[in-house]
């Protein structure tokens, strides 16, 4: 099997990060039983997408040359802490890993970066989901209802995990 390889997005990569989104989160949608008008991510366009290349670190993961998973990540509160947002893998590779990899070499290369906290907010009813995050190391902080549905904020503490190894995030 061909190795994912990952990477920081460029503007080339908008029309497939726009794709990847639209694929995994209408599956986000039907699964955490949410419209899919309340899914922010449903509803963001490419010019979007642009911008945050621009402004935040968005990364792709890539499968035989083709770009198959998404993530972006805004350092906050002076870098103590990043968010994740727009995590998503292509249905139709989720079985090979891409999302477990993209969290561990996130991880590794936040650490790197001397930050030590990862936080997100997913449906509280993505049942799939919150499972994935829980076999990442996350762990449940809050729930609110800002979206228009219940969600999860979930954290996971990188200062704590041992044997992280920061040589692996392709920059």
């Amino acid at each position: 099997m061909e190795e994912i390889n990952i990477r920081r997005a460029n503007q080339t990569d908008v029309e497939s990060i726009f794709s990847i989104i639209q694929h995994a989160f209408l599956r986000y949608s039907l699964d955490a039983e949410v419209t899919e008008e309340n899914v922010d991510a449903l509803n963001e366009s490419v010019e979007v997408i642009s911008r945050d290349i621009d402004e935040k670190q968005v990364f792709v993961s890539e499968f035989q040359g083709e770009p198959i998973g998404t993530l972006r990540v805004e350092i906050q509160n002076k870098g103590k802490w990043a968010y994740l947002s727009r995590f998503g893998v292509n249905p139709d590779y989720a079985s090979l890993g891409v999302g477990n990899k993209m969290l561990t070499e996130l991880a590794s290369y936040l650490l790197q970066e001397g930050i030590t906290q990862i936080r997100l907010h997913t449906a509280s009813k993505a049942s799939n989901t919150i499972r994935f995050y829980y076999s990442n190391n996350f762990y449940v902080a809050g729930v609110d209802n800002k979206k228009g549905y219940l969600r999860v904020m979930m954290i996971r503490d990188l200062e704590s995990e041992e044997n992280v190894n920061l040589d692996s995030w392709d920059r």
